[in-house]
C-alpha cells in the first residue's frame, strides 16, 4: 500500500510541475528561515550547559545604591569567596576571576596580542568542564605567575614546540611567567572567554582584605543536595559583620543607618546557566542577551512556518478544480474519503520531505553569512548530535501535516455527483476558511515587512546620529595600558605628528 501511495503521488507530480516547484521552494526557503532563528535561539539558551557540575555552580552578584545611584554587577570584593567557603557549609569551594583585556604576550623576541587574557584560581577547573590536555591538573594556577594556554594559543605561539615550563614575557611585567598547563579551546557557549589563564594570585589585590573594594568575579560552587536559597539567606549577617565595621570607618555611619537613608548594599547568587540572558547584570566577560529577543525571534520562526504552510493550503486548495475529476473517479470506483486523505497527505508529506532537504542545503549554504551577520558560530550538526535528525523529522511531519491536513479533507469531501456533473468548481468560489487564510497570510507578511523596515530605520538612525563629535576624525588607540609610566611622553611625541589636533587618554574607552 505504501508503495501505491508514492506511485500515485509522483504521478500526481508529474502533472503538475509549476506546482510542485512553487511549492517546495516556499516550504523550503520557509523551514530554512524557521530553522535557522531556531539554531540562534537554541544557541543563546544553551550557553555554560556544557559544564557537568552546572547546577551547583553560582555568581555572586552586588547590588548596590548609594546617593540615587543603583548598580548590579558582578563584582565582588576579594575576601568574600575565602571568608564564604570557610564559614558557609554549604559552599565546597570558591573560583575569584578578573579579566585583563588586550594584553601583549612576547615569546623569543615575537610579540602577540591577546585579547582573551583571564586571572583565575586554582579551583578553575574544578568549576568549569574544560579538559586539560598537558601539565597536572593539580598543580596548575596553583602559584604566582603560572600560566595555563588554551590549545589554539598554545599552537600560534609555540607552534610544535611543548610549551610546557617555557616562559613568557607579559605586558609590562619584568618577571616572566611560566607555562604551567594547556586546556582545550573554552566552549564558544560560554559566558566568559579565555586563551590565556594566570595565576590568581599574581595580583596583589588577591590578598586585599577590604571588603568595600569590589573588582573581581567570585563563583561558589555548593555542596551536593545544598540549597542555593539557604546560602542568600545568610549573606545579610555576614555583610553586618564584615562590611559594618568598614562603613563606619570610612563614611562615619553604621549599616543600619546606612540602609535607612535608602542606601542598598546587598549580595545574591545567580545560577551559572542564568548568566548569559541576564542582561539586568552588569558583565565583566561577555555581554549578555535579552530573552524577550529570544522569544521575539521564536515567535517569528513559527509565523514563518506558519505563512510557508498557509502557502502550501491556498496553492493546494486552488489546485482542486484541477484534482476534482479525479477525486470523483476514484469514489466511484471505490475510493473511501479515508483513503483520499491518506493520499493527500502522503504527497503532503512527501513535498516537506523534499522542502527539508532543500531548506538544509540552503542553511548549509547561508549559515556562514548569517554567522558572520549575528556575531555567531551556529552550526547545524546532523550526525554528530543523535536528537538533531529524529527532531528534523518530527519537524517535517507537523509541517506535512499542518499544510496538507485542510487540502486533504477539502479534496476528499468532493462529492462524486456533483464532481462529475461539473458543479464543483463554482461551488469552490464560496471557500470562507481559504479567504481567511489568505487574510492572515497577508497579515502576518504585512506585519513582518513593516518590523524590519522599523528595524532598519532605527539601526540606520543610530548609526548616524549626531554623537557630539566627529566619529570620522578621532582614533583610539589599544593597549595604552602598557605605556605604564611613559603615557604623558607618548602624548607628547604624538601630539607632534602632523594632522594630530590633540590626543587625551582614558582608563575605558
Amino acid at each position: 500500500m505504501f508503495s501505491n501511495l508514492i506511485k500515485y503521488s509522483l504521478r500526481s507530480f508529474k502533472r503538475q510541475r509549476a506546482y510542485i516547484i512553487i511549492n517546495v521552494l516556499g516550504l523550503s526557503i520557509g523551514i530554512a528561515c524557521s530553522l535557522l532563528i531556531a539554531l540562534f535561539v537554541i544557541n543563546e539558551a544553551s550557553y555554560d550547559k556544557y559544564n557537568v557540575k552546572k547546577d551547583r555552580i553560582f555568581r555572586l552578584v552586588l547590588n548596590g545604591k548609594i546617593g540615587g545611584q543603583e548598580v548590579t554587577a558582578a563584582s565582588t570584593a576579594s575576601v568574600i569567596g575565602p571568608t564564604m567557603a570557610r564559614e558557609f557549609p554549604e559552599i565546597e569551594d570558591f573560583l575569584r576571576m578578573n579579566g585583563w583585556g588586550p594584553t601583549i604576550v612576547e615569546y623569543n623576541n615575537q610579540a602577540f596580542t591577546e585579547d582573551h587574557f583571564l586571572e583565575a584560581d586554582s579551583s578553575f577547573f574544578n568549576f568549569f568542564s574544560i579538559p586539560v590536555i598537558k601539565g597536572d591538573i593539580a598543580n596548575l594556577l596553583n602559584a604566582p605567575r603560572k600560566l595555563v594556554l588554551s590549545e589554539s594559543t598554545a599552537r600560534k605561539i609555540f607552534g610544535d614546540e611543548n610549551p610546557i615550563d617555557k616562559t613568557l614575557k607579559i605586558g609590562s611585567d619584568t618577571v616572566r611567567y611560566t607555562v604551567a598547563g594547556v586546556m582545550a579551546d573554552v566552549p564558544s557557549k560560554s559566558h566568559f572567554e579565555a586563551n590565556i589563564i594566570s595565576s590568581f594570585m599574581t595580583n596583589p589585590r588577591s590578598k586585599d582584605p577590604t571588603w568595600l573594594n569590589n573588582s573581581f568575579s567570585t563563583y561558589l560552587l555548593l555542596k551536593p543536595n545544598s540549597s542555593y536559597l539557604t546560602v542568600d539567606e545568610k549573606i545579610p549577617d555576614m555583610l553586618v559583620k564584615y562590611v559594618g565595621p568598614e562603613l563606619q570607618q570610612y563614611l562615619g555611619v553604621s549599616i543600619d543607618d546606612f540602609l535607612a537613608q535608602g542606601n542598598k548594599y546587598r549580595f545574591f547568587l545567580q545560577k551559572l546557566t542564568d548568566i548569559h540572558l541576564d542582561p539586568t547584570v552588569q558583565q565583566e566577560f561577555r555581554e549578555a542577551s535579552d530573552p524577550k529577543y529570544l522569544r521575539i525571534f521564536g515567535s517569528i520562526a513559527i509565523l514563518i512556518v506558519l505563512i510557508a504552510a498557509i502557502n502550501f493550503m491556498n496553492l493546494s486548495t486552488a489546485q482542486a478544480s484541477r484534482r476534482a475529476k479525479e477525486v470523483g473517479i476514484k469514489k466511484v470506483g471505490g475510493s473511501t474519503r479515508g483513503m483520499l486523505i491518506t493520499q493527500f497527505l502522503s504527497e503532503s508529506f512527501i513535498l516537506a520531505f523534499t522542502s527539508l532537504i532543500l531548506a538544509v542545503v540552503i542553511i548549509k549554504v547561508t549559515i556562514p553569512y548569517f554567522n558572520n551577520l549575528l556575531g555567531a558560530s551556529l552550526t547545524l550538526k546532523l550526525l554528530s548530535d543523535w536528537y538533531t535528525i529524529p527532531v528534523l523529522l518530527l519537524f517535517t511531519i507537523v509541517v506535512g501535516i499542518l499544510a496538507g491536513s485542510y487540502p486533504a479533507l477539502f479534496l476528499s469531501s468532493f462529492n462524486p455527483y456533483e464532481v462529475l456533473k461539473g458543479s464543483v468548481k463554482s461551488s469552490m468560489q464560496n471557500g470562507r476558511l481559504r479567504r481567511v487564510l489568505v487574510i492572515f497570510q497577508f497579515a502576518v507578511s504585512i506585519l513582518l515587512i513593516v518590523g524590519t523596515m522599523v528595524m532598519y530605520r532605527q539601526i540606520k538612525f543610530m548609526l548616524n546620529k549626531d554623537v557630539g563629535f566627529n566619529k570620522e576624525q578621532l582614533i583610539v588607540i589599544n593597549r595604552a595600558g602598557a605605556l605604564g609610566t611613559k603615557v604623558k611622553s607618548f602624548k607628547d611625541a604624538v601630539k607632534g605628528i602632523p594632522g594630530v589636533i590633540n590626543i587625551a587618554s582614558s582608563t575605558a574607552v
